[in-house]
């Protein structure tokens, strides 16, 4: 599966677009324009979005700094949109401090 995206109005001023499948570079132009289409009152429903690349990331930062609210995402999708993505990344070949081989080292 791609991408598919299915326009739900829940009220005269709330309409949610379900995200469903895979959010690439080569799609993020269908969303945006989705969204721009119907930027009061929308939210995207991503609890079926099941990959999404580096340009996805950036495109869903941009559409919730919009306001745009986001809803459901899996928590991996949450942290990346959230900005927080490699905080805790350490150098390769080195443990973390107070790992083997520095107990008892003062």
């Amino acid at each position: 599966m791609q991408l598919r995206l299915t326009v739900v109005r829940e009220a005269e001023d709330r309409v949610v677009i379900c995200v469903d499948g895979r959010l690439a570079a080569k799609n993020v132009a269908e969303l945006t324009e989705s969204c721009r289409e119907r930027k009061m009152g929308l939210a995207l429903e991503l609890g079926n979005l099941l990959s999404v690349d580096d340009t996805g990331i950036a495109t869903l930062r941009g559409l919730a700094a919009d306001g745009i609210e986001l809803l459901n995402p899996s928590p991996y999708v949450a942290m990346l949109v959230g900005g927080r993505a490699g905080q805790d990344q350490r150098p390769s070949g080195r443990p973390p401090r107070g790992g083997p081989g520095e107990a008892g080292k003062r």
